[in-house]
């Protein structure tokens, strides 16, 4: 059973799924500042005020929240606004050099809201085809991008992404020549069901430009496997739910359902299909028929509130409390080597190959990166006060608990 605070928390955001207000009429009194920590857990706080500002409900707040809040969802839109502007001129440039890189979430689910540079990204992912990758690369270090780290050819065969950032703009892009990484088999899986992705892409007009995106199917499908690879380890924002439900309300029709449950039931994410069209009917007010979702899909018996309840107490990431941080060690360990703690301590090279990029080139330097590992581990304990390890350890049992109920861990 949700918390009322949250309760108000999802009635709010769902004003973003429904074309004319809905009233808000709480049974007892908001508690403001626990609405806006959670808007912000979920980078969704500027959503919200803009949100409180056409419901007329700024005035509620206290004048210090008020102040704040306001000036926060200024200065997010600064940065967003800045943001965009940097990707729409890169990708310009990518399409002038005969590249086509394609937009996943971010800029395309940004333009599905209302106000769009109000839903904010921490980076951009953009898709790139293997053979372009140099091509690519080099218009970005002409444009003054400069990758996080050599994008050598080994290491394209193991990696997710090459991250770059230019010290001219706050813009982070991440150059994707996988969409889920090689960690472990469900992500490689994952992989072959985007093989033909560049074949069928979906051209997109987002402000008077032209922008290549996956198909609407792919599309969907994507943010469903995104979410639920986030939910393995970590955990998974409410935002994620949110942009799901605006892409099937606007291209449902568009889609191949029937492709994309069989694809869910596949790598064993139908059951949290079925969880998200149940939240964003219970929540967010919006029949599954507006989703175009075919009714085998909808099941009122399946609950979604201990799913649910786990997102919204995670944050966008998952990150929102020490435990949970501990928690994604014994996950990761749990979903990616199948070898429970010793896996833990000493995992394989293909979960290893993102942080410690050398022993792609250097498999032999795989003991090397378990002491690194271990180092790096135990000095971030010490800088965030992390002494409990037994919390960490039960947080990461009772979400393993939890993620069994929707059959994420089965692959």
């Amino acid at each position: 059973m949700l918390d009322q605070q949250s309760v108000y928390f999802l009635q709010l955001l769902s004003q973003e799924l429904h074309n004319t207000p809905v009233a808000f009429v709480p049974d007892g009194t908001p508690d403001w500042k626990r609405i806006y920590q959670l808007s912000r857990i979920h980078y969704v706080s500027a959503l919200l005020y803009q949100t409180l500002s056409d419901l007329k409900l700024t005035e509620a707040l206290e004048p210090a929240l008020e102040k704040f809040w306001a000036a926060s969802t200024v200065s997010i839109l600064y940065q967003q606004v800045r943001n965009t502007a940097s990707l729409t001129e890169i990708y310009d440039r990518f399409l002038q050099a005969g590249i086509r890189p394609l937009v996943v979430k971010g800029l395309v689910c940004r333009s599905l809201y209302k106000h769009p540079d109000l839903r904010v990204s921490s980076d951009e992912d953009l898709l790139v085809p293997r053979q372009d990758f140099y091509k690519a690369d080099a218009v970005l270090q002409q444009a003054g991008y400069v990758p996080c780290q050599p994008p050598e050819e080994h290491l394209l065969d193991d990696l997710q992404e090459i991250t770059y950032k230019n010290p001219a703009t706050p813009l982070v892009l991440e150059m994707h020549i996988n969409l889920f990484g090689k960690r472990n088999n469900w992500r490689v899986d994952g992989n072959t069901l985007f093989e033909h992705c560049f074949q069928t892409s979906q051209a997109h007009e987002i402000d008077g430009r032209q922008i290549f995106s996956l198909s609407h199917t792919d599309h969907a499908l994507f943010l469903l496997l995104h979410l639920y690879k986030h939910l393995m380890v970590c955990g998974a924002g409410i935002r994620q739910i949110l942009d799901f439900a605006l892409y099937a309300r606007r291209y449902g029709d568009k889609i191949d359902w029937a492709y994309l449950i069989q694809c869910a039931k596949h790598l064993h994410a139908y059951k949290v299909l079925q969880a998200i069209v149940n939240i964003i009917h219970n929540y967010f007010h919006v029949e599954p028929k507006k989703l175009h979702v075919p009714p085998s899909v909808v099941d009122p018996a399946l609950d979604p509130d201990p799913l649910l309840e786990d997102m919204l107490t995670g944050g966008v990431y998952g990150h929102a409390t020490r435990e949970r941080l501990h928690a994604s060690t014994l996950l990761s360990a749990n979903f990616d080597s199948r070898t429970g703690k010793l896996g833990m301590l000493f995992p394989g090279r293909r979960r290893l190959v993102e942080g410690y990029p050398y022993v792609s080139k250097h498999p032999y330097l795989l003991p090397v990166a378990w002491m690194h590992r271990a180092v790096r581990f135990l000095g971030k304990m010490h800088r965030r006060g992390m002494t409990d390890t037994a919390a960490g350890f039960k947080t990461g049992h009772k979400r393993l608990k939890l993620l069994k109920k929707y059959d994420i861990d089965q692959f």
